[in-house]
């Protein structure tokens, strides 16, 4: 079975199996880096607010020997369990008013060229080469969080603007999502996830890993969650740089997190740039890849800089 008509079986036993009052339909949802997901999306009567339910990783599954029908109880049990959560307590008509949602805007960082059909639909704030895109958060249920990203047609409708959304999102975000920083260099080798013979001959790996001048840190939020953006909280870098002594290089491992390391003046760039792109094309998904540049926080100017300009892609589309 092929994967659109995976989608219109999924689609159909739904409807099946909820009967009347039901609406069913599956649309196309655009996500990081341009990637294309499909969600089922069910609401029951007037329900303005339904949980989206990414149907890619059921087609893994049905493609590796999952029948149809423990597909359809599964997605079953996932909407059931999803579908009387509340918005914090909100109504719809509340989460409509925008004074009501003013608490709620926080934001992400995403690669901006990567990113070129998703930046016509949103409104965000160039950041190097990245941008920064803005969205509501509305909680936490069993199955993660509940977000929503915030399109140029809310702003609209809401009567807000892009400078607006980015200063309710820098005084937010800190606060909704705390910054947490932690040594990993006794555990680097599992946080990679690399071959590092694969970079034996340079010997950057060794450095990094076996000496003590050369610690990694892990910078994400609490929740793990979009936590690459913490680069752009407030004094955070700069606190952390005074603390450490030196600047800071940042190797961007995801959209969820990214590395530091204090800058000795000993580092080969190229070589930490060649290691951010093999990594982010051999271990991380397409839709949560954040860059192949080396950046570099810098004591004397306070500002973020990229340090090494990599040419290679972020994204290998298939034509």
């Amino acid at each position: 079975m092929e994967y659109n008509q995976f989608l219109l079986k999924v689609q159909t036993e739904i409807e099946k199996q909820l009967g009347d009052g039901f609406h069913v339909r599956v649309q196309r949802v655009l996500k990081n880096n341009d990637t294309v997901l499909e969600g089922l999306v069910i609401s029951k009567g007037k329900e303005h607010l339904s949980p989206t339910i990414y149907l890619n990783p059921y087609f893994e599954e049905f493609q590796r020997g999952m029948g149809m029908q423990e597909i359809i109880g599964r997605l079953l049990r996932v909407y059931e369990q999803n579908v009387n959560i509340s918005f914090g307590n909100a109504t719809v008509e509340e989460l409509v008013d925008f004074n009501n949602l003013r608490d709620k805007v926080a934001y992400k960082l995403i690669h901006r060229a990567s990113n070129q059909e998703l930046l016509k639909e949103v409104p965000y704030v160039e950041f190097l080469d990245l941008a920064v895109v803005f969205y509501l958060f509305l909680g936490e249920c069993r199955s993660g969080q509940m977000t929503a990203l915030i399109y140029n047609t809310h702003m609209v409708s809401w009567g807000t603007t892009k400078e607006e959304l980015f200063q309710l999102a820098k005084r937010n975000t800190p606060e909704l999502f705390p910054a947490h920083i932690r040594n990993m260099k006794d555990s680097i080798e599992e946080l990679l996830k690399v071959d590092l013979e694969d970079f034996g001959e340079s010997g950057i790996m060794d450095e990094l890993l076996g000496e003590d001048q050369f610690p990694f840190y892990v910078l994400s939020n609490q929740r793990m969650t979009n936590g690459a953006c913490c680069i752009l909280y407030e004094n955070f870098l700069e606190g952390f740089a005074k603390e450490q002594g030196a600047d800071l290089i940042i190797l961007p491992s995801s959209i969820h997190e990214t590395l530091l390391i204090p800058d000795q003046g000993e580092n080969s760039y190229e070589e930490l740039g060649a290691m951010v792109n093999e990594i982010n094309q051999s271990e991380v998904p397409e839709e949560e890849r954040l860059s192949n540049q080396v950046y570099r926080y810098s004591r004397s100017s306070g500002t973020v800089e990229i340090l090494f300009q990599s040419e290679a892609c972020l994204i290998n589309r298939k034509e």
